[in-house]
């Protein structure tokens, strides 16, 4: 064969390798695409849990321990919880954790001390405290966990009846997927977490996966900062990242008001634009975070969870546990919150809310009028 021929076949080879190439990388930013319209535009007015279960024990008590009250959404699964407890005519504490190891051990001494028949875990991981959800377990106290674990649904192994959590993987693949649809498939990423909690590492880790396989875009960093001592830490690692990669970047975070909200004010005060530098995308929600995608500072966008549903839902499980009956398997729908819906989406308390009446769905399953 000649070395023209020879030249021409390499020539086509390497034309429809490149066709190829291109084919896969736009069906990734076309599934991104898809994927986000979806997550943006699907209804909540939609009830997704139990249709029925058991009746309420009746003179029940409950300790929620939050992982940092300052965490609006952690504060929130309490408030959620307090509320259902109320409802039930349980009685109901509230403990802080402070957002350290230790100041958690110390809130779940103080829960267990109180000798309530239940416990929630708002974001307290369990693994990380499993001596004393074993303590807790042996006297008879029922556990359930809110971001306790990387995923939803029964945890014997650490001892909790359930834990309640959208799908991680499935909310850090999405916001990933965001970044590449903005993008157009060229997304250079920072992920930002606190791997000492099992369902912060697993967000971190599928957005992580999510922009590798994505083939022109970009994995910059991968870091872990404790989520108690975030404000002290996060405005020099935003000062850090601008100074460090001029190109426009975009950061994950697994917690807005854990991450996000500490920082952005190093951005502001630094003269970084609002627009066109940085592009944030959260988790969870926050106040601010809204404020910020609502103001096209910084932030395109976060996923929260339905907090104080889930607090709600918590106590159903609790009093599912006491039942002596199975975990309700509840996981509510993904919701993305962009600038598009974040003034219909989004409460005047600003709370993610979704339009479904739950309180009025859980009364029906408890069987009160």
């Amino acid at each position: 064969m000649s070395h023209y021929k020879c030249s021409i076949i390499v020539a086509i080879v390497a034309s429809t390798f490149l066709g190829m190439g291109s084919a896969i990388a736009q069906s990734a930013v076309d599934e991104a695409i898809a994927a986000v319209e979806a997550a943006t535009t699907g209804g909540t007015e939609t009830w997704f849990g139990p249709s029925d279960g058991p009746p309420p024990v009746s003179g029940q008590s409950i300790v929620c321990v939050e992982y940092l009250a300052q965490d609006i959404t952690a504060a929130t699964w309490c408030r959620g919880a307090t509320e259902a407890a109320e409802r039930l005519g349980w009685r109901s504490t509230t403990v802080d954790g402070q957002g350290t190891a230790d100041g958690i051990r110390r809130a779940l001494q103080q829960a267990i001390a109180l000798n309530p028949n239940g416990i929630v875990l708002a974001s307290v991981d369990a693994q990380s405290n499993i001596g004393l959800l074993q303590e807790a377990t042996d006297v008879g106290i029922k556990l359930v966990g809110i971001h306790s674990v990387a995923g939803p649904g029964p945890a014997p192994e650490v001892h909790l009846f359930t834990n309640i959590t959208y799908d991680p993987v499935g909310q850090a693949t999405l916001a990933a997927q965001y970044a590449i649809a903005h993008s157009n498939g060229t997304a250079q990423m920072i992920v930002v977490t606190d791997t000492q909690y099992a369902i912060a590492r697993a967000k971190a880790d599928a957005a992580q996966a999510t922009i590798e396989a994505c083939d022109n875009c970009k994995m910059l960093e991968y870091v872990s900062t404790p989520a108690g001592s975030t404000n002290q830490n996060m405005p020099g690692l935003f000062t850090s990242w601008i100074q460090k990669y001029p190109d426009p970047f975009y950061v994950y975070s697994v917690s807005d008001a854990g991450f996000f909200d500490p920082g952005v004010p190093a951005l502001r005060t630094g003269g970084v634009p609002p627009t066109g530098r940085i592009v944030l995308l959260g988790s969870d929600g926050s106040p601010a975070a809204y404020g910020r995608i609502k103001a096209s500072e910084y932030q395109l966008g976060t996923i929260p969870e339905p907090a104080r549903l889930q607090g709600w839902q918590a106590v159903d499980e609790l009093n599912r546990a006491l039942n002596g009956a199975p975990a309700s398997g509840f996981v509510q729908p993904l919701h993305l919150i962009t600038k598009d819906n974040v003034d219909t989406d989004i409460n005047e308390d600003g709370i993610y809310e979704p339009v479904v009446d739950y309180e009025a769905e859980y009364a029906r399953v408890w069987g009160l009028k």
